[in-house]
This record gives C-alpha cells, structure tokens and sequence, in this order.
C-alpha cells in the first residue's frame, strides 16, 4: 500500500522523499510529516477520492486543479469575445474567479452587490427630484396667485380668524354641559342633595353617583397651596399669562380652584389699606356651610360641596389653550351669587364695578316660553344692587352685571361680550365667552360658565393673517343691536394696554372711513 522513493524505506500508507522528509502537498506515513492541499484545491476534488487513501489526495488534487486551470484557459480564450459583455463572464472575471480565495470571492461579490444597490438608489433619487420640481413650479405659482387673490376679501379673513376664536367657545360648551350633569335637580328638585339625578351610576352597586370627588375649594384668600414663582411659571401658565399674573399682588396658585361669595375675607386682616380687608370680618364671612354673612342663603353650601368636581375640568382646559386667563362658573344661588374660577387667585377688595340690577330675572324663562314664570324670584331680586350702584368687588355678583345677563336671556348660545375692564383687578382689559347653564329637570336657572381671555393677544393672532394693502379691524357684531354693537375689539389704533375706554369702528381715530350711518347699512346688508 506505500510507494518506496529511491535509497528511501518503504512506508505502509504514505510515500516519502529521500531521507524521510513530507513531499510538497503529500500525505504523510505513519510516524512520518503530514502533507497538506489548499482548500482551493481540494474542492474541486470530487467526494469518492477524498473519501479514499489518503496518498492519493495531494496528487489527485494536484493535477486535477492543473487540468482544470488549463481547460478553463482554452475555454477562456475560444469564449472571450461572447462572454465579455456578459454578465457570466464579468462574474467569472471577478468574484467567481477560480484562482483567487475564497475569501478574497465573497468580499468582491459583497461589494459588487452593495455598490450597484448604491447607485440605482442615486439614480432613482435624481430622477424622482427632477420630475417633482418640474411638476411643483406651476402648482407654486397657481397657489401664490390663489393667496393673492383671496387676501383681498373678507371671507378670507373671516375664515382664517373663526378657528383661532373657536377655543373659547369649545371650552364654554364643555364646561356648561359638565355643570348640568353635576347640578341635576338644581335647586330643591328630591334627590338633588345625595347626587341620586345624576346620570352616572356605580359600576359595581348600579347606584348613581358623581364619579369624581375632587378635594374641597378653598376662599379666593385662602392659599393652602404654593403659589407660581419666577422660577417655574413658564411650566404652570406660560410667558403671556405670567405677565399679567405676575402683577397680582395676592400671587397665584394653579394647584386648585378658589370660590368667592360676597364678603368672604381673611379674619386676620386689620390693616384698613389692605386689598382683603373687610370690616368686623370673621371665619363665618367665609364659611359656605352657613351660606356666608354678607348674604346668607341656604343654597350655597350645596354649591360649595359640588363645584369642586368642576376643578379636573378647569384644569384641563386652561392647560389645553394659553389664551384663556380663567375659566368658571358663576352661580344665581338664590339671588346672592356665588363664583368658583381656576386658577386661583385672590380678589382685590378695592376695586368696584357698576350694577346694572336685577329686574332683567323678571323675564319669562326662556326654557319655559309661555308660561309667565320668570327666571328669578321677587326674593331673588331683591337681594341684588340697584341699578347704577357701585359696588366692591369684595361684594361682588354675577347677576349684576352685563355678560351674565345676556348669557341667561339667550341660553341657546355662546355671547362674547366687547372688551372690558376686570371687575377684580385693576386695568386688565378682558373679552368674555359665556353660556347660560339651566337645569334639565327643574328649568331653572343655575348660573353662567364663563372664560376670560386677554385682549391684548389678539393683534398677534391678527398678524398671522395674510392680508396685502389692507388692516383688520375686529368689531363686535350684536345680532340684536345693542349699545356694544360696532365696539371694537382689536385695532391698530386702539392699545389696550393704554386705553381706558372702548371705541366704535365708525370713530374717527380707527381710520375705517365709516360713519355710524355706513356702519348700520353696512349690517342690515350682512344681516
């Protein structure tokens, strides 16, 4: 079974050379040095020799891969010129390549691969960007031309403004239908007490009950909570709302919803300069247990006990627009008022207002047409202010003034009032919108949900309206031309951070060039 060199020993199983030393790619004998064939060769050797002695592997492989090497040279050489544009051939002359490793293969097929994908994307990309900036040129120009043209008409602008004044509007709606679920049966309808009208029920006991029991109001005096500072208010009400806030000399919390009711005041207080002070003050001014002392009704501790649930609602809405300066509800409470707002902050005793009365609750109900039954009680009217009175805002009720009057008399709808100078701090100029809120099941009267926001920050909403050779003037527009009816609410001549007084768009300072008998036939035209 061994081949004998010449002078040499024969060995069973293997051949050697001259004095016992391995030949080039040979096998070895027993005790003798292994020969070893390139992997490049032994792949081409088919299975049953390698399967064989192992003498014969080096040989075989040997001449085998010789063979092939001249075969495919004489192949090569009588196919080149058929197979050189071919995509066979550039992969034999490449990455098939018999005479070069196998690694030295899957690193030019991976390449090969990886660049060919490189550039289809590239070319792909420029071509895309070539037909979308051929086809984008003309849509340009229709829509340049389209912004042009419609910027001189007042649709436009009326289109573009009606989103941006629709918040206020939403959130009032929210608030009015939260009101009537929390109130059901207001004032003394059975069951009105232990929320047993409400329309939720316990998922497990099937009774009916309110499913938020948030943590009870404190007075507008009162804070039990930390108030917003330098440091962080940017994260609790934002820069536009802090520059008014800031100024409040109480401060203000955004922890909690604060309730007022006429002559609530810190028994602490003597100073007689100071802005809560209140004379011969004690707890029971504001303890809404007793209905207060000022103007004592029994239904302001029901009040008192239900609109904290309001609080999660209040929350919410002021953190969801940063327009609106407050949101609440101010309630008839039997004539005596009774108001929660968020957030909290506290009332400046100082300050006054003017009543208007209260003989507007003599009207019929508005949810009840035709029945003589007005909206408030003689003993409901008499506990307000007459007409003309100046009043404290330490005393201050909702029914007494102009924006809750117009809400109950039209409950059908939300009111923006023009603007007006706050009732409870000094030279803030406000624009309300507000809703009457009725009971489903007594009709009677509950209160008006309101949301404060700023004048001042309409201009800049104003701005973002595109308009050529033109200005934007908004007016408030009365359906049933009251006295507001042609105020202006924002105008470029018109700074509410100046101004004392509100102005008519038919003024001569507004440069609208109307005059009041253009303006009113200017509105029976849109009427």
């Amino acid at each position: 079974g061994g081949a004998t060199s010449r002078g040499g020993a024969t060995s069973r199983g293997g051949a050697t050379s001259r004095g016992g030393a391995t030949s080039r790619g040979g096998a070895t004998s027993r005790g003798g040095s292994r020969r070893t064939a390139s992997s490049l060769k032994l792949r081409r050797v088919p299975s049953h020799i390698l399967l064989g002695e192992a003498p014969s592997l080096a040989s075989v492989a040997d001449e085998r891969q010789e063979d092939a090497y001249e075969d495919e040279e004489t192949e090569e050489a009588s196919s080149r010129k058929k197979t050189s544009y071919s995509l066979t051939g550039f992969l034999r002359r490449t990455c098939l390549h018999p005479k070069r490793s196998l690694r030295m293969q899957m690193m030019l097929s991976f390449g090969i691969v990886g660049s060919f994908a490189v550039i289809s994307v590239m070319a792909v990309s420029i071509v895309v960007s070539y037909a979308a900036s051929a086809t984008s040129e003309p849509e340009g120009r229709l829509r340049n031309w389209a912004t042009e043209k419609a910027s001189h008409t007042a649709r436009y602008v009326a289109d573009a403004v009606t989103p941006m004044m629709g918040q206020p509007r939403d959130a009032v709606n929210i608030i009015c239908e939260v009101v009537k679920d929390r109130f059901m049966g207001y004032p003394d309808a059975p069951g009105y007490d232990n929320d047993m009208l409400v329309p939720f029920r316990d998922a497990d006991t099937g009774e009916r009950g309110y499913p938020i029991d948030a943590k009870q109001l404190n007075a507008d005096w009162n804070f039990s909570s930390s108030k917003v500072q330098e440091s962080n208010f940017e994260e609790h009400m934002g820069e536009s709302r802090w520059f008014y806030y800031s100024k409040y000399p109480g401060g203000v919390s955004t922890e909690g919803t604060s309730f007022h009711m006429q002559g609530s005041c810190d028994p602490k207080i003597s100073d007689l300069n100071h802005r809560n002070y209140h004379p011969n003050c004690t707890t029971d001014h504001s303890d809404p247990s007793r209905g207060g002392e000022v103007r004592r009704v029994d239904t302001t501790a029901s009040l008192h006990s239900k609109a904290k649930d309001l609080d999660p609602f209040f929350k919410s809405l002021f953190e969801y627009s940063p327009t609106f300066k407050d949101i609440g509800v101010c309630f008839a409470n039997s004539g005596a008022g009774f108001s929660v707002v968020y957030p909290h902050f506290e009332v400046d005793n100082y300050q006054n207002y003017t009543s208007i009365g209260c003989d507007w609750m003599r009207e019929d109900n508005p949810l009840k047409p035709g029945s003589n039954e007005p909206i408030g009680t003689e003993e409901e009217i008499a506990r307000c202010r007459p007409e003309g009175a100046l009043v404290s805002s330490g005393h201050y009720n909702p029914l007494e003034r102009g924006w809750c009057r117009d809400a109950a008399l039209r409950p059908d709808k939300v009111h923006f009032t023009e603007p007006y100078l706050n009732a409870w701090v000094n030279g803030e100029w406000m624009q309300t919108a507000s809703r009457a809120a009725y009971d489903r099941i007594t009709k009677k009267f509950i209160g008006c949900v309101y949301v404060d926001t700023y004048v001042d920050h309409i201009p800049e909403m104003l701005e973002r309206v595109t308009i050529r050779n033109s200005m934007i003037s908004l007016v408030k527009w009365d359906e049933d031309g009251t006295e507001s009816d042609g105020t202006v609410v924002s105008n470029p001549n018109w700074d509410p951070l100046k101004e004392t007084a509100t102005l008519k768009v038919y003024d001569t300072r507004m440069g609208s060039g109307l005059d009041k008998k253009k303006f009113q036939e200017l509105k029976k035209i849109i009427d």
